[in-house]
């Protein structure tokens, strides 16, 4: 996997339950660039959801291997 996630790659992350009230509540959002970072001693894919219209953003990070989101802020 390359050590950085395209925002195309990131979009499926959006079909996650915990993210649909963030993109429903933001229907003018985008996907940013995501990367490899680590968090609680795994490799996770890090990634942002930003408002167009506002500064609001969701920052969501996910298990490497699996892609399951593991925490959202």
């Amino acid at each position: 996997m390359p050590d950085s996630i395209t925002s195309e790659s990131s979009y499926s992350f959006c079909n996650a339950s915990s993210t649909q009230k963030f993109l429903h509540q933001h229907p003018r959002w985008k996907s940013e660039l995501g990367r490899i970072s680590e968090y609680d001693g795994q490799q996770v894919i890090h990634f942002q959801i930003a408002d167009m219209e506002s500064s609001e953003r969701l920052t969501v990070l996910a298990q490497r291997r699996t892609l399951r989101v593991l925490t959202l802020f």
